[in-house]
C-alpha cells in the first residue's frame, strides 16, 4: 500500500481529508530463503488537508547471517520537527529458549528510559520484566500457558508473590481457580462448563476462633438463564455477631435483558430499579432511575453525541429550549475550541511534541487562565494559574517530582519507593518533615510521621483496619482497636434547624455567573418584600480571585474586602481576620483584628485536618475512617469561595469557586455542605 486517503461524507461541519502515506525499503532475506529480498515500511506520514501531522521513520537490523535480521532496530517519531522521540531495540539470547528485548526511549531533551522484557521463544509469554524504574517482575506458567506465579519487586524489601492454581471439578461441574494473594489469603473462583463465573469464595483469615482451619466463605454468587445470561448477582458480606458467630449480609442485583441481549434494567435488593436502555436503531441511550428523571442521549452514525435530553418522571422534557455547544478539533481529534450556549469560548492548546492530549494552555474569550509545560517524558515542569507559577523538578526518569517550588518561593522535597509504584515515603518542606512507611506485603501505609502526630496502623490479612495508635508529638495518645460485627444499632440521625437570615426568611434567589464560572451577582428576595443584591469583584491579575463583595441592603455590610498572599491564599477575610499558611498552603492560624489567635489547625501526613485548637477551650480532634477523603481545604460558605486555589487538573476553569454554576445542590465530594442563605457549593478537590 502506497497511501490510504479517507474522504468524509458531505455534511454541514468542516470535515478535512486525512491520508496515510507509506515509503518502503528493500532488505535481503536470510540464506536459503524462497526470495532474495523482502520489503518493510521505511516511513509513515499522516497528513490532513495536505499538511503533515506526524511522521515516523523505521530502521531494521540488516544482518542476514544473524537470527535478529529484519527485527526493528530504531524508530524516530515527530509531531513537530524540532521535538522527536527515538526508540532503540536490542536483543539478547542469554538462556536457551528465551529472548531478552530491551527498548530504550530517548526524548527530544535528552531524557531516556529503558524497558526490558524476557520472552519465551516457545510460547511468546512474558517471563520477566524490568520497567523504567528498575523494578523486576517474574512470571511462571504451566504447560497450558496459564499463569502459575507472579513475583513483583524481586529482590527488594517489598517483594511479593501471587499464585494461581487450577482444578477440574468432578461430574462435569466445571473448574476452579484458586488465587493466593501477597498476604497468603486464598480466593476460589468456581466456573461452570462454559467458563462462566458462578461462585466466589474467600478464605476467612480474620476468624481467629478457627485460625487453624481453612475456612472459606462465599462472597459472590451468580445465576444464569437458558441463554447463558447472568440474571442475578449476589454479593455476600460476613460480620460477627455479638456472641462471636459469623452472620452473612446479602445484597443482590436482578438483571433484565432487551431484545439485543444487553442489560437494560437492574433491580437491587432495596427495590431501586436502574435503567440503561440502548436502541441501536434510533441511536439513543436512556439512563436513570425508574420513577425518577431520565437522561436520553442521541448519537450520529459515527457514535458522536448530537443531543442530550433531560426527561422528568412524568415523561416530559425539562426544557423545550435547545442549547447548542460547538466543538472544534485538531488533526489528532483533540478539542481545541468549545463555544458554549452563552457564546463563551474556551480555547485549548496542546503540547506540540505528542499526539496525546497533553494540555498546555486554556483561555476564556482570549484571556489565558492556565498554562503548563512538559518535558520529553510528559512530566509537568511548570504550571501557571492566574499569575502564580509552580515549578516541578525530577530525578532521572522518575515519574513523580522530587521538588516543588511555589510562587512564593517555598520548596518541598519528595521521596518515593519505586517498588510500590512510586508510593510517597517522605516530604521535606521549609517548616515540616513527613515520613511514610508501608507494609512490605500489601503496600498499605502502616506508619505515618508528621509534624503534629505519628499514626501507627495495623491491618488484618484481609486488609481491614485492625488497630490504630495516634501519638501527638506534644503529648497525648489515641488508641483504637476495631472489630467488625453486626449490631442492630442506629446508623444515622438527621436533625434540621432553620434560622432566619439578618434580613428575614428567604423567598427567592437569582444567581449570575461570568465566563469563568464566577458568581458575579446574587439577588436575594426576602419574605418581607425587601431584597439584597450582592455584587462580586475580582482581581485584574487573576479573574477568578475574589477581592470584594458589595451589598445593597442597608442591614448588611456595604462592602467586604479580601486580601491574598503571593501563593494565592486568602490572608484577610470578610471579618477582617488574618490567616496564616505553611509552605504547602494549608491554613494554620487565624488571628482577629487585634492580632490575637482565634484558632489553630493541625494536619496529618495526608493533609487532613486532625485537630482544631481554640484558646481557652479543649482541642477538638478529628478522626478519619474512609480513604476517600484524602485532603481538606478550608473555605467560607458566606462568600462561596475557597481560601486557597488549586490547579486546573479536574476539568473546571475556576480554581477558587466551589459553586461552579450549581448553587442548588451545595455539597462537595468531601462532604462540605452549604445552606440557602450561605450561597455556595461544590468544593473542588485538588
Amino acid at each position: 500500500m502506497k497511501s490510504e486517503t479517507v474522504v468524509p461524507a458531505e455534511s454541514s461541519y468542516p470535515t478535512p481529508i486525512r491520508s496515510e502515506k507509506y515509503t518502503y525499503l528493500e532488505l535481503p532475506t536470510v540464506t536459503n530463503a524462497i526470495t532474495d529480498t523482502f520489503v518493510a515500511v521505511k516511513e509513515l506520514e499522516f497528513e490532513e488537508g495536505g499538511n503533515s501531522l506526524s511522521k515516523t521513520v523505521y530502521t531494521y537490523i540488516n544482518q542476514p547471517a544473524f537470527r535478529d535480521h529484519g527485527r526493528p532496530e530504531k524508530q524516530m517519531s515527530w509531531v513537530s520537527q524540532e521535538k522527536s522521540t527515538t526508540q532503540t531495540w536490542t536483543y539478547e539470547y542469554l538462556v536457551s529458549g528465551q529472548l531478552k528485548q530491551s527498548i530504550t526511549t530517548e526524548s527530544f531533551d535528552g531524557i531516556s528510559s529503558q524497558d526490558v522484557t524476557d520472552y519465551s521463544l516457545y510460547s511468546g509469554q512474558t517471563l520477566a520484566h524490568i520497567d523504567y524504574t528498575d523494578v523486576h517482575d517474574t512470571f511462571a506458567y504451566d504447560k497450558l500457558n496459564r499463569l502459575l506465579k507472579a513475583t513483583t519487586a524481586l529482590g527488594t524489601p517489598y517483594e511479593t508473590v501471587r499464585q494461581q492454581e487450577y482444578d477440574r471439578l468432578g461430574d462435569g461441574m466445571g473448574s476452579r481457580l484458586v488465587v493466593t494473594d501477597a498476604n497468603g489469603v486464598k480466593t476460589r473462583y468456581i466456573l461452570d462448563g462454559l467458563g462462566q463465573l458462578c461462585e466466589v469464595e474467600k478464605q476467612d483469615m480474620d476468624d481467629f476462633s478457627e485460625k487453624n482451619v481453612d475456612v472459606f466463605r462465599m462472597v459472590q454468587k451468580r445465576n444464569y438463564n437458558a441463554q447463558n445470561q447472568c440474571v442475578e448477582m449476589v454479593e455476600i458480606d460476613w460480620l460477627l455477631t455479638e456472641n462471636g458467630g459469623p452472620l452473612e449480609q446479602r445484597t443482590s442485583k436482578a438483571l433484565e435483558y432487551d431484545g439485543w441481549g444487553e442489560v437494560y434494567r437492574t433491580t437491587d435488593s432495596t427495590g431501586v430499579v436502574s435503567i440503561s436502555e440502548t436502541d441501536p436503531i434510533s441511536l439513543t441511550k436512556t439512563e436513570g432511575t425508574e420513577g425518577q428523571g431520565l437522561i436520553k442521549t442521541h448519537r450520529n452514525t459515527l457514535g458522536l453525541i448530537t443531543k442530550v435530553e433531560l426527561i422528568q418522571k412524568n415523561g416530559r422534557q425539562c426544557s423545550q429550549v435547545e442549547y447548542f455547544t460547538m466543538f472544534e478539533c485538531n488533526g489528532f481529534d483533540r478539542v481545541t475550541r468549545t463555544t458554549w450556549p452563552d457564546s463563551r469560548e474556551v480555547t485549548t492548546l496542546y503540547s506540540a511534541q505528542t499526539a496525546s492530549a497533553w494540555l498546555e494552555s486554556v483561555s476564556i474569550d482570549g484571556l489565558v487562565v492556565g498554562e503548563q509545560s512538559f518535558d520529553g517524558l510528559g512530566r509537568v515542569k511548570r504550571k501557571n494559574v492566574g499569575k502564580r507559577t509552580t515549578t516541578q523538578t525530577y530525578l532521572g526518569n522518575a515519574s513523580e517530582p522530587s521538588q516543588v517550588t511555589t510562587h512564593k518561593g517555598y520548596q518541598s522535597s519528595f521521596a518515593y519507593e519505586p517498588a510500590l509504584g512510586y508510593a510517597l515515603t517522605g516530604v521535606t518542606g521549609d517548616d515540616a518533615t513527613d515520613a511514610y512507611e508501608y507494609d512490605p506485603k500489601s503496600g498499605i501505609a502502616r506508619l505515618l510521621k508528621g509534624a503534629y502526630s505519628t499514626q501507627d496502623l495495623k491491618h488484618f490479612s484481609s486488609e481491614f483496619l485492625e488497630s490504630e495508635n495516634i501519638k501527638l508529638n506534644q503529648g497525648g495518645t489515641f488508641s483504637t482497636a476495631y472489630k467488625y460485627i453486626y449490631h442492630g444499632r442506629q446508623v444515622a440521625s438527621l436533625h434540621r434547624r432553620q434560622r432566619a437570615a439578618p434580613c428575614g426568611r428567604l423567598k427567592s434567589q437569582r444567581f449570575t455567573f461570568d465566563a469563568y464560572d464566577n458568581l458575579i451577582e446574587v439577588v436575594t428576595g426576602f419574605q418581607d418584600g425587601s431584597q439584597n443584591t450582592a455584587s462580586y469583584s475580582f482581581s485584574s491579575r487573576d479573574p477568578t480571585q475574589l477581592t470584594a463583595v458589595t451589598n445593597s441592603n442597608p442591614e448588611l455590610r456595604p462592602r467586604i474586602g479580601l486580601e491574598y498572599n503571593a501563593n494565592g491564599c486568602l490572608t484577610r477575610d470578610e471579618q477582617g481576620r488574618s490567616l496564616e499558611y505553611d509552605s504547602r498552603s494549608p491554613l494554620m492560624v487565624v488571628h482577629d483584628m487585634g492580632g490575637n489567635i482565634i484558632s489553630q489547625y493541625h494536619y496529618d501526613t495526608a493533609g487532613r485536618l486532625v485537630c482544631l485548637s481554640v484558646p481557652g477551650q479543649a482541642d477538638h480532634h478529628l478522626f478519619y475512617r474512609d480513604k476517600k477523603l484524602i485532603a481538606s481545604r478550608t473555605g467560607d460558605r458566606k462568600l462561596g469561595y475557597l481560601y486557597s486555589w488549586s490547579s486546573f487538573t479536574s476539568g473546571e476553569i475556576n480554581p477558587y469557586a466551589y459553586c461552579l454554576g450549581d448553587p442548588v445542590n451545595r455539597i462537595d465530594p468531601s462532604g462540605h455542605w452549604g445552606f440557602l442563605k450561605k450561597i455556595g457549593a461544590w468544593f473542588k478537590k485538588s
